[in-house]
């Protein structure tokens, strides 16, 4: 059964024989909040399935539960409970940052939640049973197992004698949510400006800002013009290059951007020939841009020169987030081929160089992978909470053609296989109990398999 229109809140199901009500003899009342999936379209705000008798206290029941986001599910038909469950996955689907308060007053239909709700649903975002709850004493009769069916995992499976709070428990997720979105490229917390050039098709370049006198340094600019056209609109004096590592997609334009513009000093890596470089640094290496502080860290393994950018200020060392460029060594939510490398110097670069530097540290790295990256890293670890938080937003940012750059070093340690090599879940997933280094290299292969 698939329903052309779900009930509204207002409405009351008739009630059938010994007070029990069943979907299929309910009326439908169209609501102006469209839901479309694939050929089939249904209009959804909250179903409610109840004895008649029942109506004033259900209606109680969720009086401070948001419109769209509370489903109530009487014994019924086999039909009405597909459509039930066709219904939840709708809802959660229109109100992504919502969870889905069930109260079941049917036993066995309790007992079939996890079969009826999957985690696979087929949307974009993964969505799970997340805990159970008990009806209000307002609903009169006997306390009924129920359940709150949400996309953000926020529940950790808890007695039926518990109640959760919904505003708690949204409060919980967006927090969540608003900690595992990206950031603004632009944020006056972080050290500098950054803007962002995407370049060929998923590279980016960037353009670092130093506020105070608004010079500016170009980093990894694969096409010249298009970082010169950001910066001259921006306004900005380009001062220098930096160039994270010798590959064409982030070295290229070096040459022509000199060439062009003499007066712009390209920085690059004293560990390998890169194009165009006239200043090569070392690890440890530190100068100046402006009043902005850029010291060299060296991560050899997606080359064997391949450097990072940590910026800080000279004028605010503290309290203002710093900022890394990472090239192609961590991206958000993965990492870079070990082309010239090993899983151990991988270990070393992600480990011992990034995750040692401040959490708030904001992660501009060089390409936009981040969608396939997630997707991998949910095979790995499946009930990682932040990870689905970060793929949530993510589908949402792409499916809007926005960047998923900057996160920061706390997110990517929170969700990035490649960072998270250390742990035992992630180990466990690659059968290397106890090997990090064993570990990182079995990630990298399946990766580059899938």
């Amino acid at each position: 059964m698939q329903p052309k229109a779900l009930l509204s809140l207002a409405s009351v199901c008739p009630s059938s024989s010994m007070g029990r009500a069943s979907l299929s003899s309910c009326s439908f009342s169209p609501s102006p909040l469209q839901f479309s999936r694939g050929a089939s379209s249904l209009f959804a705000s909250s179903l409610l399935c109840v004895p008649a008798s029942s109506a004033s206290a259900t209606r109680s029941r969720f009086s401070s539960v948001p419109a769209a986001a509370a489903g109530v599910c009487a014994p019924g038909s086999q039909s009405s409970r597909a459509a039930f469950a066709f219904f939840c996955s709708s809802l959660l689907f229109l109100n992504r940052s919502a969870s889905l308060p069930l109260r079941c007053t049917d036993r066995a239909l309790s007992a079939r939640l996890p079969s009826l709700l999957p985690p696979s649903a087929g949307l974009a975002d993964t969505l799970r049973l997340s805990g159970v709850t008990t009806p209000p004493a307002s609903a009169g009769g006997e306390a009924q197992p129920g359940f709150c069916y949400s996309r953000s995992l926020h529940s950790a499976a808890v007695p039926p004698s518990a109640a959760l709070s919904s505003r708690s428990a949204n409060a919980e997720r967006n927090a969540m949510a608003t900690h595992m979105n990206g950031f603004d490229p632009l944020d006056p917390a972080q050290v500098a400006d950054v803007m962002l050039v995407p370049t060929l098709s998923d590279n980016y370049a960037y353009l670092l800002v130093d506020r105070e006198t608004k010079e500016a340094a170009c980093v990894d600019p694969a096409e010249p013009q298009k970082v010169l056209a950001a910066a001259k609109k921006a306004g900005v004096d380009l001062k220098m290059c930096l160039c994270t590592h010798k590959h064409l997609d982030h070295s290229g334009g070096n040459e022509e951007l000199a060439q062009r513009h003499p007066e712009i000093q390209v920085v690059g890596s004293g560990y390998e020939r890169t194009p165009g470089v006239q200043k090569m640094v070392r690890d440890g290496d530190v100068f100046s841009l402006g009043s902005l502080r850029i010291r060299v860290l060296h991560a050899p393994c997606h080359t064997g020169g391949h450097v990072l950018y940590f910026v800080t200020s000279s004028k605010h060392p503290e309290g203002k987030a710093p900022i890394l460029f990472t090239g192609d060594t961590l991206f958000v939510g993965g990492c870079g081929r070990f082309f010239e490398g090993t899983a151990q110097q991988m270990c070393h670069a992600l480990l011992d160089v990034i995750r040692s530097l401040p959490k708030a540290t904001r992660v501009y790295c060089g390409h936009e992978y981040t969608k396939s990256n997630l997707e991998f890293a949910l095979k790995v670890e499946p009930s990682n909470k932040d990870l689905q938080e970060k793929y949530a937003w993510t589908v949402e940012q792409r499916k809007a053609n926005k960047p998923t750059v900057p996160s920061s070093v706390e997110q990517e340690m929170r969700y990035n296989p490649f960072m998270r090599v250390e742990e035992k879940a992630v180990q466990e997933a690659m059968h290397a109990v106890g090997d990090k280094v064993e570990t990182m290299q079995r990630l990298r292969d399946l990766k580059n398999r899938s």
